[in-house]
């Protein structure tokens, strides 16, 4: 899953629990999660800008996080985020040409 956090990090990981229910507090309190990767959404565009691959570490170290910190939870796929990223990046330089395109024209007259 991909999680939003309301100081906008992001983290990729696998749920491991949820939290346990007590007699004050209702269940789900926490959420324990093994990071994959992680990031930040940038603070203009909300765009995800991942920082930390953690698929290198010897040892899983699980994050314990309140979840009512917690904006959103979306599932993750990396061949879509590998498919958007192309997409992302072709429109950005169609854009960019387009723009040269118009500024030479504006040149010529």
């Amino acid at each position: 899953v991909m999680l939003s956090m309301e100081d906008r990090k992001v983290y990729v990981g696998h749920i491991l629990s949820l939290g346990a229910p007590t007699e004050v507090a209702t269940i789900d309190q926490e959420l324990h999660l093994v990071p994959i990767i992680s990031g930040y959404r940038d603070k203009d565009r909300l765009e995800v800008v991942y920082t930390t691959d953690y698929a290198g570490l010897a040892v899983e170290c699980p994050l314990y996080l309140k979840q009512e910190n917690i904006l959103s939870v979306t599932l993750y796929s990396e061949p879509v985020k590998v498919e958007f990223e192309k997409t992302r990046t072709r429109d950005r330089v169609s854009f960019r040409r387009k723009l040269a395109a118009g500024a030479n024209q504006a040149k010529e007259q």
